[in-house]
């Protein structure tokens, strides 16, 4: 159905970026790359300027495999608004946490800043969990299932992962971190 919404709006007005950027995250879940590229490069086209449009494609770049050039565009999203956001801090936790370099991913994570958004939290549960920060670690884990309680369960949180991640050894690599952040003792 948002496909459907996303076509039906640019097929009203191909001059509205709000329409390719519905499209563009359309595609991405669909995991049809074809679709996401030419929607998010017409996204971008049509305003060069619109910050949160330029970090929300440029995380799903880095979602699915492209850190470097989804952290580029964040980081143009984030000279653009100084005062962003701070899920665009997210790009950045995705490339460190694909690189393996856990206490940069870490940091980033940290950067989120946001106490009730449970992405902050399973970021810095993944990244603590592989640096053996068992108190940073569970403290995270506990937060992430008391604002989503059914990503406790690993089965569902890997079925989550999955949808927004195109790499398989990214979400295995998050399950793990979140596994031993669950399982640390103080």
């Amino acid at each position: 159905r948002a496909l459907r919404a996303a076509r039906r709006g640019i097929e009203l007005d191909r001059s509205n970026q709000r329409g390719w950027v519905q499209l563009a995250i359309a595609c991405f879940f669909n995991r049809d790359e074809a679709g996401f590229l030419e929607a998010a490069d017409q996204a971008l086209k049509l305003n060069p300027r619109d910050s949160n449009a330029i970090a929300w494609i440029g995380t799903m770049f880095a979602q699915k495999g492209e850190y470097d050039r989804g952290c580029a565009l964040v980081e143009r999203a984030t000279d653009l608004n100084s005062a962003h956001p701070g899920w665009y801090h997210f790009t950045h936790f995705n490339r460190h946490f694909a690189r393996r370099e856990f206490a940069e991913a870490l940091r980033a994570a940290r950067r989120v800043n946001v106490a009730d958004f449970m992405w902050m939290h399973l970021a810095i549960a993944g990244a603590a969990g592989h640096l053996g920060l068992a108190s940073d670690g569970r403290a995270a884990a506990e937060r992430l299932a008391a604002l989503a309680p059914p990503l406790a369960d690993a089965d569902r949180l890997r079925e989550f992962l999955t949808i927004w991640y195109w790499d398989t050894d990214v979400v295995e690599r998050l399950l793990e971190g979140v596994q031993r952040s669950k399982g640390a003792s103080a």
